[in-house]
């Protein structure tokens, strides 16, 4: 993290904070000329403007960034995320391709701030587009017991973004350090070397968190339902749905969508993500799951095998850690306190346990070793 003082054109000072992907912030985009300042619509009405480049040259339209802002007024000590509503133009959410990007504010109380007090911060990661169309859902959603979804079969999914890997520590020690660590967010259990590593130093209220050395690109572990949701909340995201989940994990019926039709997926009833194989056929460990002949014992860093990818390219669906989904194992007068679907494998998940239908339930409060998450963000109209 880099914090800088600018003067532009000699009019406004602005503390701004330049997320990289460096050792302390693994995983997110870099974001380079981060500047904000006034500038005149078309009415001749001062607005503010916050120009950022995103330095990436894998961006595209099918592989883009998810690009979030947050902003702080000085001695305010609350961070807020700026909303689709509250700007114009598509400097934010999804944007496939890198250079130089512009958002204006339309929100007339940010207007009027005094751009000395207003602190700003921007990050984006790295998403996949999944087509909407049609696709063969094999798991029964919520395990037959969810009283709105109780068949499997062909459905209809929109079109959605997904995370290209597991959040990761280092981007959820981004998150606690300017959220804190409340019993939501943080649990003794992630200062675990092996099976998380986040180290918590200072003193009550003042806390600090840092991925332990080695571990940044590791993905988090020992959070709860509720956790996950918090930290997506802070990005603008979600947790993805079952039938989201599995999508991007087999496959629609066509890979581009039923839009265009034109890339027919050769496996749609595949098993796992790569395909039919077994996950550790002919000696190859297409996935981190049980034992460490795959040379990890525990969790690995996000994407460290190539073969567990989706045909659309999300990796680690299959092993290193189960994911959280939005949906309930059951509704029935539970609400919140509702068990809640967990989809694939995990480090200590035998091969029949990592393919991309079998599901398991746990309760939100629940934080365990096993079990992280990744955000999906909505994505255009089928209309």
């Amino acid at each position: 993290m880099k914090i800088t003082n600018m003067n532009r054109f000699g009019l406004f000072w602005l503390m701004v904070i330049l997320l990289s992907p460096g050792l302390s912030y693994a995983q997110w985009i870099e974001i380079d000329d981060l500047h904000v300042e006034r500038e005149k619509n078309a009415s001749n009405e001062n607005q503010v403007v916050i120009r950022y480049s995103i330095k990436s040259s894998s961006l595209s339209e099918n592989n883009p960034a998810y690009v979030f802002v947050r902003y702080c007024l000085k001695g305010d000590k609350e961070w807020n995320l700026l909303k689709k509503d509250q700007i114009a133009g598509n400097g934010l959410g999804i944007i496939s391709k890198a250079g130089s990007h512009k958002v204006t504010i339309k929100d007339l109380d940010l207007n009027q701030i005094d751009l000395s007090n207003l602190e700003i911060s921007i990050r984006a990661m790295e998403v996949v587009r999944i087509p909407g169309g049609e696709f063969e859902l094999r798991a029964v959603p919520g395990g037959g017991h969810h009283e709105t979804l109780t068949e499997a079969g062909t459905r209809m999914v929109s079109t959605f973004y997904i995370s290209k890997y597991e959040t990761t520590l280092s981007m959820y020690t981004d998150f606690l350090n300017e959220v804190g660590g409340s019993r939501e967010r943080w649990s003794p259990a992630m200062s675990h070397q092996n099976t998380c590593g986040i180290l918590r130093t200072g003193t009550a209220p003042h806390f600090s968190y840092q991925a332990m050395a080695g571990r940044e690109n590791h993905p988090v572990t020992s959070v709860s339902w509720f956790s996950a949701k918090a930290f997506l909340n802070w990005c603008g995201l979600r947790l993805p749905s079952e039938a989201e989940w599995e999508k991007a994990t087999v496959g629609g019926l066509y890979l581009d969508g039923d839009k265009t039709k034109k890339i027919q997926n050769p496996l749609p009833d595949r098993t796992y993500a790569w395909g039919n194989q077994d996950p550790n056929t002919g000696s190859i460990f297409r996935c981190n799951m049980d034992g460490d002949d795959d040379g990890y014992a525990y969790t690995a860093p996000v994407g460290s095998f190539p073969l567990d990818k989706s045909p659309y390219g999300v990796y680690d669906l299959a092993g290193n850690v189960a994911e959280w989904t939005l949906d309930f194992y059951t509704n029935r007068f539970l609400g919140d306190n509702g068990y809640r679907i967990l989809r694939g494998g995990s480090w200590v998940a035998f091969p029949e346990g990592v393919d991309g239908i079998s599901q398991a339930t746990s309760q939100p409060f629940k934080a365990s070793t096993m079990v992280g998450f990744r955000g999906v963000a909505e994505g255009e109209s089928e209309h």
